[in-house]
């Protein structure tokens, strides 16, 4: 059985993959994904199995050796509908919905206009959560947290304690 490969290269080796099946080959993954597609009342075609934690569709391809090349269903759906994401490009939602994979509901862009979608959408909220500054922590405000997380606390002590051994 093959291993699950990771990131950025896997995907698009996945992606470049998909791109080369044979047309049955092709129309039957097709199938085989539409399968797994509903129809919501807003219009938009939901992926009803694996998400991630942002909601996105995930599923995967099994590649010639036997590992299995993670993708994003919404980049999928594209490739099956519409052909090949120019390199550097994103595949983003004009419903906002991640798990939607209706291709009329997609569009390419870059990560500019991805930013400029968000910001035109009004999902521009700023960082979310009480920790998203990216400036770097004082000692005083590290303890301050690790305190607040009395199990994380505990588990950093045993850490400390091990490694001074």
């Amino acid at each position: 059985m093959g291993n699950i490969l990771h990131r950025g290269a896997a995907r698009k080796a996945g992606e470049a993959r998909l791109l080369k099946l044979c047309p049955n080959e092709f129309e039957a993954f097709r199938a085989k994904f539409m399968r797994y597609v509903q129809r919501d009342s807003d219009g938009c075609w939901l992926w009803v199995r694996a998400r991630d934690l942002n909601r996105y569709g995930c599923t995967t391809l099994k590649m010639p050796n036997g590992d299995h090349a993670p993708l994003k269903t919404h980049r999928v759906s594209y490739i099956l509908h519409i052909g090949a994401i120019p390199d550097r490009l994103f595949v983003c939602h004009h419903c906002d919905n991640p798990p939607c994979v209706r291709p009329d509901h997609l569009f390419v862009g870059t990560a500019a206009d991805n930013a400029a979608d968000m910001v035109r959408k009004g999902r521009n909220t700023g960082p979310r959560g009480p920790h998203q500054d990216s400036r770097p922590l004082s000692q005083a405000e590290l303890s301050e947290r690790i305190a607040a997380m009395p199990r994380a606390a505990a588990r950093l002590d045993r850490a400390l304690a091990f490694c001074l051994k």
